[in-house]
């Protein structure tokens, strides 16, 4: 009779594990309508659950659009008619146009749809285990709500959950940030070719230590995996973002991180950002033969000058091969320019 007891005991465990999320040898019930939609291999939990989401957000208005980064890693294999699904809080309104900054990194996308709380993704492609990554639009409400739990789903054709992170925490709304979308350019986009970058801080309001958005220190760049950052040329500041004079930039080639300090210590007055675009250049060779599957450049307003204590990380989609650079659009247009004044001429 004991024994009849434990094995029913390890059944009634095997079938909580298999209808609840795991991750490493914790589960997760979030009370699903359909139990049978959140089955899953439960053997797998070593790899499985291993799913990142990424956001940055801002406050500076109700409604602003802002972008959303979300990077996940599964070992799961998404079949062709598969869907990608991100349960939100309600008060988050995402867009599924390309005009608001929907990107994937990873080809397959049949449709985008949004729902009351998230939005999903609908496969016409496989999706084999690995990283991927993809930017959406979101408009930010006015306050950071109290229940801020993000939950993304992978599904089968069936519409059972195969993969899952679930109450992932999302970020507070930063009130005081304004700052526009920052913009990433690019010189080339050649297979390993050596390329200039330039990230565009775009501050629309002038940036006051003393307001509500508080002091911030350093400004950091963080460039995708497969990318080499060329730690032997210098950091160009095109448009006088205020820094020090001397020893203002620093290049890590190891983490591949770009910091800019705006003062040269810690106890030094911190300046004002005037209201301005301020470009900041720096030099990186491409990859060899393909680009990174998390292809999302990132950059941190920080608190301190080694960027430990970040106040937001804002996410800029990536370049793929063959993609026009600005020195194809430059030389375009001084061909443009230069054959007017010879029709000039001519007249």
């Amino acid at each position: 009779m004991h024994h009849t007891a434990l094995i029913f005991a390890c059944i009634l465990l095997v079938q909580k594990l298999r209808s609840c999320p795991v991750k490493k040898f914790r589960v997760y019930c979030p009370r699903p309508s359909n139990a049978a939609n959140y089955s899953v291999a439960w053997w797998n939990y070593s790899v499985a659950w291993w799913i990142a989401l990424r956001v940055a957000l801002d406050a500076r208005n109700a409604k602003q659009v802002v972008h959303v980064a979300v990077s996940f890693q599964t070992s799961q294999t998404i079949l062709s008619g598969g869907v990608i699904e991100v349960v939100a809080p309600a008060v988050y309104g995402f867009s599924c146009d390309a005009a608001d900054g929907l990107k994937l990194f990873f080809a397959g996308l049949q449709s985008c749809e949004t729902l009351d709380e998230g939005f999903r993704l609908m496969l016409n492609q496989s999706v084999s285990p690995g990283s991927y990554a993809f930017l959406i639009g979101m408009r930010t409400p006015s306050f950071t709500p109290y229940t801020n739990l993000f939950d993304l789903l992978l599904k089968d054709l069936e519409g059972k959950v195969v993969d899952a992170r679930l109450a992932l925490p999302g970020p507070r709304l930063i009130p005081g940030l304004t700052l526009d979308l920052p913009v990433l350019t690019f010189a080339r986009s050649q297979p390993g070719s050596d390329a200039e970058i330039r990230v565009t801080l775009k501050v629309v309001q002038t940036l006051d230590p003393l307001q509500v958005l508080g002091p911030f220190r350093s400004v950091q760049i963080a460039v995708p995996e497969r990318f080499t950052l060329i730690v032997r040329e210098p950091v160009t500041n095109y448009d006088g973002l205020p820094t020090p004079e001397v020893s203002w930039y620093h290049l890590y080639f190891l983490e591949k991180l770009v910091r800019v300090d705006l003062v040269a210590d810690g106890a030094e007055e911190i300046p004002q950002i005037p209201a301005k675009d301020y470009r900041l250049g720096f030099k990186v060779r491409l990859p060899e033969f393909w680009m990174p599957s998390v292809n999302v450049w990132t950059v941190s307003l920080c608190r301190d000058l080694s960027c430990s204590d970040l106040i937001t990380s804002l996410p800029m989609a990536g370049f793929e091969f063959g993609d026009p650079g600005f020195e194809q659009e430059e030389a375009h247009d001084w061909w443009r320019v230069g054959g007017s004044e010879v029709a000039l001429e001519a007249d």
